[in-house]
């Protein structure tokens, strides 16, 4: 009984993913990062306000990203369940690798190889080191989902070939069609398709073409869509390199991914460009070395088909970020592109170390070094990967690890200071900044937030040099204004301060903060209440939920003596925030309404001894109006319009 549990494969496939659950779990503690988790989720408002409007906005191109709507739905579902917590989003991230993991392992089952190849195979897939970047950076999630629905799709492919049932090549479009919803770069999956099927069948490229032509059809209408969609004007890096430059750079890109699946050393979250005058020797070594490698493997290998279906699935999922049709990515290569590729590498290295036969004894003993070989390599592997799995802790730890490895590269820098910022090491972000500033002197971001981190030390007159400085390199943003706007507040400079809110007005999408702080700066600089009421109003009308803008507006209402306008702001408030109602002007505005009331009691005693008293009625009509009691205010005012006539 143990012996059949043993040598059972699905005893393997759950050994696997109890390892990748060990291994890839601790990521459920871990932040979102500032390297696209913003872009994506955490500064969007398509993902964080869920209704039918922003759902079918998901589906429509933007250059702010890659069209993938599949992919931020998820998101957009699990910031509402989280309640904006990354713990839901690394969990789903795991959840997706583990379900990709065991349609590796039913996918392989159905190409009819043996047990060991499936079980290295598949572990190949679940621990590999590479495979880190896809399932602790919450951004990666395209990957884990267009790899979930391509293999999906494969998966009903073979199944529709066994059983020739209609259902299952539905369902096999359909998984393709989300597939490239969740990324574009599932179009390859076609061609796959006819690699696998040449693998396979003594059927001619003709004949498989027949099966495969739905397939193509699918993609060839959606690449027409993606072609239609908005792009991002700037020009994506590749292109300032030659085109000799470039085809070594494409080459060299091929064969980094098989280089880094043999020695997964040195890997970063991003790879620094070469520098386009001089490439360095190793972007022609690797390549060579690597091209080696498959030749020997293929002129050794008993399966050679098969090694080289293997090499095939690889060729062709990488093609499309290759970089062969210029886009814009800060990397030249990235590990997460890899993540479904690196079955195609496995299956070719599987079949590369087959031995041939030669006797019962020297069979035996390279089994048994065979099984010693993969259960040590899983373990190496599992290791590796947990320890890489840290450096995606949080955003501070992932640049200073992308720094480690690219010192040169002003990215990391430049990202290392903003999260620096964001948690409050100011001094930190100042230096980050200087050291981006070595590299790129013209880049504003940088003096941006350099003038954010003085300004957060209380050094104002140096932050506001740095804005400016950011204005002057390009750098021209609502947010640039907005803050020296509050450094020339806090810095006394008043005018200054509403010329710079003024002029954010110009870039800001969401006005409500720069209305805000006009306001402020009329209610507290200027002690000008109607103009400050003015631009409370304003800010309320672009965000109805905006407790300062209430609880200022009736700071306001208060000085201009209209205590009732005052108390119902406060009211509006404390449905948002109870602690209103034990604020000092909550007790200063409910003080004055008592004693106009009392005022009103007063008055209203003597008039009724001196009805015909003019300065009385007057008197009492004010109050009125200061408690928002029009009727009985206007009331008193045609009374003495009626006395003054006779």
């Amino acid at each position: 009984m143990i012996k059949k549990i043993a040598d059972n494969p699905y005893t393997y496939l759950l050994c696997i993913i109890i390892l990748v659950w060990i291994v890839y779990y601790p990521a459920v503690h871990f932040d979102f990062t500032n390297w696209d988790d913003d872009i994506h989720i955490t500064n969007n408002p398509a993902v964080q306000q869920i209704s039918i409007r922003s759902f079918i906005q998901l589906f429509l191109p933007t250059p702010q990203y890659m069209y993938h709507p599949v992919t931020m739905i998820s998101y957009m579902v699990e910031w509402r369940l989280s309640d904006g917590s990354s713990w839901l989003f690394h969990l789903t991230n795991i959840v997706v690798h583990v379900c990709n993991i065991i349609l590796v392992f039913l996918v392989l089952r159905q190409f009819h190889l043996s047990k060991t190849i499936v079980i290295f195979c598949t572990a190949l897939f679940g621990l590999h080191p590479l495979q880190v970047e896809s399932v602790a950076w919450i951004s990666a999630r395209k990957e884990l989902l267009y790899a979930l629905f391509y293999l999906l799709s494969i998966l009903f492919y073979l199944y529709h070939q066994q059983t020739q049932a209609k259902k299952y090549i539905v369902i096999s479009l359909v998984a393709f069609m989300l597939s490239l919803l969740s990324k574009p770069t599932a179009i390859t999956l076609p061609f796959v398709l006819i690699a696998l099927e040449y693998s396979r069948s003594r059927r001619s490229l003709f004949e498989i073409s027949k099966y495969v032509t739905p397939y193509l059809l699918a993609a060839i209408l959606f690449l027409f869509f993606f072609l239609q969609s908005p792009q991002t004007k700037l020009s994506p890096p590749i292109e300032y390199y030659s085109f000799y430059q470039r085809i070594v750079l494409i080459v060299y890109e091929l064969s980094f991914y098989i280089w880094k699946f043999l020695f997964p050393f040195h890997l970063s979250a991003c790879y620094a460009y070469p520098d386009a005058d001089v490439l360095r020797a190793h972007y022609y070594v690797i390549p060579i070395l690597v091209a080696i490698l498959i030749a020997a493997l293929i002129y050794f290998t008993v399966e050679k088909k098969k090694a080289l279906f293997g090499i095939l699935l690889y060729g062709i999922a990488i093609v499309p970020v290759l970089q062969i049709i210029p886009f814009h990515n800060a990397s030249l290569v990235a590990d997460r592109y890899v993540y479904l590729p690196i079955i195609g590498l496995g299956l070719f290295l599987s079949h590369g170390i087959q031995v041939k036969k030669r006797g019962e004894e020297f069979d035996y003993i390279a089994v048994v070094l065979q099984k010693l070989l993969l259960g040590f390599l899983i373990l190496a592997m599992s290791v590796a990967s947990l320890d890489r799995l840290f450096v995606w802790k949080n955003s501070v730890d992932l640049f200073t690890d992308v720094i480690e490895k690219n010192p040169t590269l002003a990215l990391a820098y430049g990202n290392r200071a903003n999260a620096k910022l964001l948690s409050g090491d100011y001094n930190g972000t100042i230096e980050d900044c200087a050291a981006l500033l070595r590299l790129n002197p013209f880049d504003g971001k940088a003096y941006y937030n350099q003038g954010n981190a003085y300004s957060q030390l209380g050094k104002y007159d140096t932050a506001i040099e740095c804005y400016n400085k950011s204005i002057l390199n390009g750098f021209v943003i609502a947010n640039v204004f907005y803050n020296r706007g509050n450094a020339y507040y806090m810095s006394g400079k008043i005018d200054s301060a509403l010329t710079d809110y003024h002029r954010s007005l110009d870039y800001a999408m969401m006005k409500t903060e720069s209305y805000y702080s006009i306001g402020y700066v009329y209610l507290f600089g200027k002690k000008d209440y109607r103009m400050a009421q003015y631009y409370f109003d304003s800010a309320l009308a672009g965000n109805p939920a905006s407790t300062p803008s209430y609880y200022y507006r009736a700071e306001c209402f208060f000085n201009m003596q209209q205590y009732t306008n005052a108390s119902n702001d406060l009211l509006l408030a404390s449905r948002i925030d109870p602690n209103i109602l034990k604020t000092e002007i909550f007790f200063r505005v409910d003080s004055a309404i008592q004693s106009v009331n009392r005022n009103i009691d007063s008055l209203t005693g003597i008039l009724s001894i001196h009805p015909n008293r003019i300065s009385l009625l007057r008197k009492r009509s004010e109050l009125y109006f200061q408690i928002g009691d029009s009727v009985s205010g206007n009331d008193d005012v045609r009374k003495i319009i009626t006395l003054r006539q006779k």
